[in-house]
């Protein structure tokens, strides 16, 4: 036994020889020895030295008591590992708890306690969630070979992206995985994700949907999830999230969100159109003059008539029976059971753009609509059939007291009047004060070749030269004569 310890540690020191020299004074028993070296000569070969004492499974008490006196000066994360490799991290909680009552915060010894807490199963979980010291790319690997989930809460906590990942898929942690893609709302990592090669993507979309999501109160991860989904481009799952959150969410907030109800309803559209009639009628707040048109534009024309129609917006949605479907039929027994004018009026109107005049009329009329006279005047006289001048007259009389153009209506009156052959009516007519224009409905009877009507316009505006051509024309040349000669 030496009696002077100091030239065999200088030499060891130096070269390196710190387990030659530790085995060789605790075999003679010189454990003064070992504690002054470590205490006087150099601390910063503790765990060097805490390792053979524990490979020598020394006293465990003797070798804490050892640790507490270097705590200040030792290199704490070689120490952990040493402890570590053994299985006994564990003899370093007093010394790790002591230097974090003492205030340091630094992130070796946090790292050291979160192992050991782990390891020793006190309040783990609390400490790793609300210690922001220790280092969770250190703690993580530890954790893991304990409990998996332990290793979740460090690299969740650390925001350890691919650590986090690649634990959650070795030991199908898919929920605490798609909680944390979308309380992270990292694009990168979504499209790791839902990568078509990744062979967990399915599961990680089933918690993603069901789970993950159902929990979620902030709107910016929902958006961020759904832009994922986008990104992805699978339509069909983003379907079912949506309708999950705004179909069968119990929160109110995400079941009438107008931009998740919008969103829904614009891709089936795109991928299940079958599905959008059903989805028009059970959301309630969505953008519908935005989707009607978007409905239009795709020709799903029916879902667009039913957006007008839940909108309670019942002339747009006959406007689209008539412009789109083109089905007046249906029109009018829409307007029928909304009577209503602007219902009335825009089927009367496509009625007579379509030839249909007589029918078209009778809607107007119910409408009481007289602001579209000129079309109705316009529309019979292309159409040209003398029934629908009948309809006409009934609809111009109406219309004469409540247009400022009262003479073109009262000109359209006299011709209609003409057409029909209604000459005594006519007559009544022109007695009272109007403001027709009789010289170019006498010009229009002689082009119709409506001799009666030009006859009887003839002698109204006293042009005897013309009515001696319409004597003519009828055959009756004394007639024809006699008004020459006044002519």
């Amino acid at each position: 036994k030496v009696r002077d310890p100091r030239p065999l540690i200088n030499v060891c020191d130096r070269f390196g020889y710190i387990e030659e020299m530790t085995r060789y004074f605790m075999k003679n028993g010189q454990w003064k020895f070992v504690e002054g070296f470590l205490q006087r000569i150099n601390p910063n070969r503790t765990p060097q030295v805490v390792g053979v004492l524990l490979d020598l499974d020394y006293k465990e008490d003797a070798i804490k008591k050892l640790i507490l006196s270097v705590k200040n000066t030792t290199p704490i994360a070689e120490l952990v590992a040493e402890v570590q490799k053994r299985g006994r991290i564990k003899i370093l909680l007093e010394m790790l708890e002591s230097k974090v009552a003492d205030g340091v915060t630094d992130a070796d010894v946090h790292s050291g306690l979160a192992m050991v807490y782990t390891d020793l199963n006190i309040n783990a979980e609390h400490f790793l969630l609300t210690n922001v010291y220790y280092d969770s790319r250190v703690v993580g690997p530890f954790c893991e070979k304990r409990d998996p989930y332990l290793a979740y809460v460090a690299y969740r906590r650390g925001v350890c992206d691919s650590e986090l990942f690649e634990l959650c898929l070795r030991h199908q942690l898919y929920k605490e995985l798609s909680k944390y893609l979308v309380d992270r709302e990292d694009s990168d990592l979504w499209a790791k994700a839902l990568n078509p090669n990744n062979q967990h993507r399915k599961l990680i979309i089933d918690q993603v949907t069901n789970v993950a999501l159902m929990e979620v109160k902030e709107p910016e991860k929902v958006a961020s999830t759904i832009k994922a989904f986008l990104e992805a481009q699978m339509p069909e799952i983003l379907i079912q999230l949506l309708e999950k959150l705004t179909l069968d969410s119990s929160s109110s907030s995400f079941a009438r969100n107008q931009n998740l109800q919008n969103l829904l309803i614009l891709t089936s559209m795109k991928t299940d159109k079958k599905r959008v009639p059903e989805l028009i009628r059970r959301l309630d707040n969505y953008a519908g003059d935005e989707i009607a048109t978007i409905a239009i534009e795709s020709e799903l024309y029916d879902e667009a008539y039913l957006i007008y129609h839940k909108m309670e917006r019942y002339d747009l949605a006959v406007g689209v029976l008539v412009d789109h479907v083109q089905d007046l039929k249906r029109a009018e027994e829409y307007a029928m059971k909304n009577d209503l004018p602007a219902v009335w009026s825009r089927l009367g109107l496509a009625q007579v753009e379509a030839g249909k005049i007589t029918e078209g009329i009778n809607s107007i009329m119910k409408a009481q609509d007289f602001t579209i006279y000129e079309k109705v005047i316009n529309a019979s006289i292309e159409s040209g059939n003398d029934k629908d001048f009948e309809a006409v007259v009934k609809y111009l009389k109406l219309a004469r007291n409540k247009v400022q153009d009262v003479r073109a209506v009262d000109t359209e009156i006299v011709y209609a009047l003409c057409r029909t052959k209604r000459l005594p009516e006519l007559e009544e007519f022109v007695k009272r004060p109007h403001a027709a224009n009789l010289d170019d409905v006498t010009e229009r009877c002689l082009d119709d070749e409506n001799w009666l009507a030009a006859r009887f316009m003839c002698k109204l505006t006293k042009n005897f030269a013309k009515l001696a051509a319409v004597y003519v024309h009828m055959g009756d040349l004394e007639e024809a004569l006699k008004y020459a000669k006044q002519a």
